[in-house]
């Protein structure tokens, strides 16, 4: 659990995919677990701001949820 994205490449290539059919964002939960893994109050967000930069160059909305 280091709050990496896998494969960021396909991830892109499937949000395009999503993209070309007129989708116009997506939701995506955050989950504390993922990023305060380690330690407690030491928090990792790298995963999601790679995620969330990946959103904002196609043009996609973004709406984030703390579930």
């Amino acid at each position: 659990m280091e709050c990496e994205l896998v494969d960021p490449h396909d991830l892109t290539n499937q949000l395009r995919t999503l993209k070309s059919i007129n989708v116009d964002g997506v939701m995506i939960d955050t989950w504390w677990g993922i990023v305060e893994a380690k330690n407690p109050q030491d928090y990792n967000w790298k995963g999601y701001k790679q995620l969330f930069s990946i959103v904002r160059d196609l043009g996609l909305k973004l709406q984030v949820c703390f579930p």
